[in-house]
């Protein structure tokens, strides 16, 4: 039960540091790219301790209530994950159909900071996903491996948002030539 509650902390203490490092980057640099990451991480956040309150709740020993423990209470908060990742995907692929039907390209600023932070965000990610992977196998839990999977799963908007951030330091009117290719301009 330790292993599963050092996976429950390392969650809840790596959304919070990612809501604070994503709003000061938006704050600086207010690229869209950006903007949605720490509204992202927030739920993340949000998602991080209910799995932590999770986990700690099912420590519990069995009582007159709960013959078998309170471990039933890790599968309702995994299913719970599951259907907010399938409504976060949702909602992801409509905002970017939006944005690729949107003619207005973003304003840029502080190319640097986002490459940075973007970068830092998907190495702590990387390393939780790792740490996660390892407690999920150790100890069977499901809402460490659900939560695995909901990281697993913010991996490719942060990698997509830094290479977006990486093009456009390189090539700042690579916004321009790829929004007149995908319109047609």
């Amino acid at each position: 039960m330790h292993l599963t509650l050092t996976a429950g902390s390392a969650y809840v203490l790596v959304a919070a540091f990612l809501v604070a490092l994503k709003l000061w980057a938006f704050s600086e640099i207010g690229a869209l790219s950006i903007a949605a990451s720490p509204a992202e991480s927030a739920l993340d956040l949000m998602m991080s301790l209910a799995a932590a309150a999770a986990i700690i709740y099912a420590a519990r020993p069995p009582d007159e209530d709960h013959a078998f423990g309170h471990t039933s209470i890790e599968d309702l908060v995994a299913r719970l994950q599951s259907i907010f990742i399938l409504i976060s995907a949702g909602v992801i692929g409509w905002a970017a159909i939006g944005r690729l039907l949107t003619p207005v390209p973003d304003q840029l600023e502080a190319e640097g900071w986002g490459l940075l932070v973007m970068g830092v965000s998907v190495a702590v990610t990387i390393g939780l996903v790792w740490w996660q992977g390892r407690v999920a196998r150790r100890t069977g839990s499901k809402v460490v491996a659900a939560d695995r999977l909901h990281y697993l799963g913010d991996l490719l908007p942060n990698i997509s948002a830094g290479l977006h951030r990486a093009i456009l330091a390189a090539y700042p009117r690579a916004d321009v030539i790829i929004q007149k290719d995908v319109h047609g301009d």
